[in-house]
């Protein structure tokens, strides 16, 4: 899980939805906002009851996620909230789906640097 201070919060997350840019990929819609402080870099993954009926699973794509991120921290652009909101698939995605969905995301969003 990344610190406190790299989650996007419940205030956050409304505005990042609607005034942000969206890029689709076939696991994720990314929403990205700038943020008022140049130095902040927020993240937040958004998983649906429609995605995964059960708590367990969306907590486990949830944490994989964050974990691809935190991998990558360093290498993102700073001043933006990053919302990465999981689409409805047929099946579920591993680990290894993740973090190439997540990784082309950033790099056509010319984020990844």
């Amino acid at each position: 899980m990344l610190p406190k201070n790299n989650r996007i919060s419940r205030v956050e997350f409304s505005g990042a939805v609607f005034q942000g840019k969206r890029h689709h990929s076939p696991i994720f819609t990314l929403y990205i906002t700038k943020t008022s402080n140049p130095k902040d870099k927020k993240f937040a993954f958004s998983v649906s009851k429609k995605v995964c009926k059960g708590a367990v699973g969306r907590n486990k794509l949830r944490r994989q996620g964050y974990s691809v991120l935190k991998t990558k921290i360093d290498s993102i652009k700073e001043g933006f909230l990053y919302l990465f909101v999981y689409k409805k698939t047929q099946k579920l995605p591993n680990h290894k789906e993740i973090e190439q969905d997540i990784i082309s995301l950033l790099t056509s969003a010319f984020v990844l640097v």
